[in-house]
């Protein structure tokens, strides 16, 4: 071997032997120095974090019949990377779920390592899924709200978006406590890139969301909506309202909406609408006028034979009216004679009453988009808006404030918070929060009305309805307190009030002698009869009728007394869901309280 040759080889030996000491240098680095480093660079090349979620939480009626809860879904999804011909993989995935094939060859084609193809496929879509043998796309489990009710309740209830997320009603003022925990599942990648997910565990409950136990009684509530959308139809009617709680505790029992005959999940008519009342807001008139002392029940007043010049406007009543008692005017429901009393009450005194009912302030209902009504500035005397605010018009309020009023007489005089939601639990069934207790009186707030004049006013309602506007009201043995409501619509956008459009109402509550329920029904522009006596009251008698035939709405009929079961105090069985005495929140006296006008 010459020199050169021999000189070539001894490079080619030091060369092999500085590459052999860079490569072994390299990797006892590697293992002693970068050990943890190299580790988490090969996890991450075989695995994938994807982000899923636990249940979210239930939602339960008061006697704990699920409303809301979660079904199990597959969603599918593709991984680019792993897909060998994506013109192909989208033309028949575009065929599967029924989408634009360019679309989704777009989606593939963006660079993306993960793209979903069609969150919670319904079951023919995965059975047509399941013909072929698709590289790259795949199938994960998903959680899909369910309402096992279906529309039943979903004016209150909502809904929730593709993800889960609360976009209307309890769901969506709620969301915060009802979403559950969001966790980082491993998905191990094949050696094409393919996404296989790794065994993972949400079952524990641990990131589920908390669950809700409403104040609703749901059997209740079916009957409230069948009888509603049964008066809307067959009154002709644009839309309904109808709500039914306790007047001691504020529990809602039923809240129901109806708008042309529909279900309407997205929107509350109940808390959002606000509407001129009409006579049912008589009751905060002569209310004013007995608290302040300006009138006695038997004090006559004349009702100038149905019309009568007050500044700035003329007042007509249905009838002409000639002299009739302070008790007789509420229960023929004169305007004339309303308008009188508001009047000698005055301006200042009689705001100051709807003031002490929360007029103009919203009840605070656990509901999203509550309104607070339209309302006169109390600072400024007005002549022509103290007169006609006095039977009802000329002021717009929202209907849970109309039924919060009327919850004022019937438990006594006090205050009440309207409430949605009675108990927050966690996925254990433990209670986290609740509202209201055992006893009725745990939850009201200020006194509004004077013991002497709630009893004058429950006589003054009675009277409605046995020989006053609400003849259609009355029940068999039953004594029965309400009021009448029949208000002209105003135009939208301008002055003055809609030809032949009106509002009709009624709103009572029973046993008259110990108040149990209270409800009130509204019928906006009903075609033909229109006053509410004549289309509200016989809705609010058909529901009465059907929710006291209800286990757990007992009642005793005794002639002109009568007793029912305290709503609120009904006993359910034995379960660790359910509050104990010791347990019960109480408001504190002299909350705010929430007040409807009537």
């Amino acid at each position: 071997m010459d020199s050169s040759a021999l000189k070539r080889l001894k490079f080619l030996l030091v060369i092999g032997l500085g590459a052999w000491v860079i490569i072994w240098g390299r990797l006892f680095y590697v293992q002693v120095f970068s050990h943890q480093r190299a580790l988490e660079i090969l996890a991450d090349q075989h695995k994938y974090l994807l982000e899923l979620s636990g249940k979210r939480g239930k939602i339960y009626d008061r006697n704990l019949i699920p409303l809301a809860c979660g079904v199990n879904s597959l969603s599918l999804y593709a991984v680019p990377d792993s897909v060998r011909n994506r013109r192909y993989l989208s033309r028949v995935l575009a065929e599967v779920v029924g989408t634009n094939p360019d679309t989704l060859l777009a989606s593939l084609s963006a660079g993306k390592r993960f793209v979903w193809i069609k969150r919670k496929v319904n079951p023919d879509q995965l059975v047509e899924f399941k013909k072929w043998d698709l590289k790259g796309a795949y199938l994960v489990a998903e959680e899909r709200r369910h309402y096992p009710k279906g529309k039943l309740g979903r004016s209150f209830l909502g809904y929730t978006d593709i993800d889960n997320v609360g976009i209307a009603g309890l769901e969506k003022n709620y969301d915060s406590l009802l979403r559950p925990k969001t966790v980082e599942v491993p998905f191990l990648r094949d050696a094409r890139g393919g996404l296989r997910p790794l065994n993972y565990n949400t079952e524990d409950g641990s990131t589920d969301g908390m669950n809700l136990i409403l104040t609703i009684d749901i059997r209740l509530q079916e009957i409230v909506e069948t009888e509603l959308k049964r008066a809307v139809g067959s009154s002709g009617a644009l839309s309904g309202i109808a709500i039914f709680m306790d007047p001691f505790s504020g529990e809602i029992l039923a809240f129901a909406n109806c708008i042309d005959g529909r279900d309407w999940s997205a929107y509350n008519k109940a808390i959002v609408d606000c509407f001129e009342p009409g006579s049912t807001f008589k009751l905060l008139t002569f209310a004013s006028a007995l608290e302040h002392g300006v009138f006695k029940p038997e004090a006559v007043i004349h009702g100038e034979w149905g019309e009568c010049q007050f500044p700035g406007i003329v007042v007509h009543d249905h009838e002409p009216f000639g002299p009739l008692t302070f008790r007789r005017a509420f229960e023929v429901s004169s305007n004339v004679i309303s308008a009188k009393i508001a009047h000698e009450v005055g301006w200042e005194r009689f705001c100051e009453t709807l003031r002490s009912f929360g007029v103009g302030e919203k009840t605070g209902v656990d509901l999203p988009d509550e309104t607070r009504g339209v309302i006169p500035r109390f600072d400024q005397s007005n002549e022509v808006t103290l007169t006609t605010m006095a039977f009802g018009q000329g002021i717009a309020i929202t209907a849970l404030r109309v039924i919060c009023c009327y919850a004022v007489v019937a438990n006594g005089g006090f205050a009440v918070s309207p409430s949605i939601v009675k108990k927050v639990l966690n996925s254990e069934g433990q209670v986290l929060s609740a509202r209201g207790g055992n006893q009725p009186q745990q939850v009201r707030g200020k006194r509004v009305l004077s013991p002497t004049t709630v009893s004058t006013l429950v006589e003054f309602m009675e009277g409605v309805v046995d020989s006053g506007t609400a003849l259609q009201a009355r029940m068999y043995n039953l004594k029965v307190a309400g009021k009448t409501g029949t208000a002209e619509k105003p135009l939208e956008g301008e002055r003055g009030y809609k030809p032949g459009a009106y509002v009709a109402s009624f709103v009572g509550f029973l046993p008259s002698d110990k108040p149990r329920l209270l409800g009130l029904v509204i019928l906006d522009e009903p075609q033909g009869q229109h006053y509410g006596g004549q289309v509200a009251a016989p809705v609010f008698r058909r529901i009465v009728e059907k929710a006291l035939v209800l286990p757990g709405y007992e009642i005793e009929r005794n002639g002109r007394g009568s007793s029912i079961k305290s709503l609120t105090e009904r006993r359910s069985k034995p379960s660790p869901v359910l509050l104990s005495d010791e347990e019960s929140y109480t408001l504190e006296i002299g909350q705010t309280p929430d007040f409807e006008n009537p």
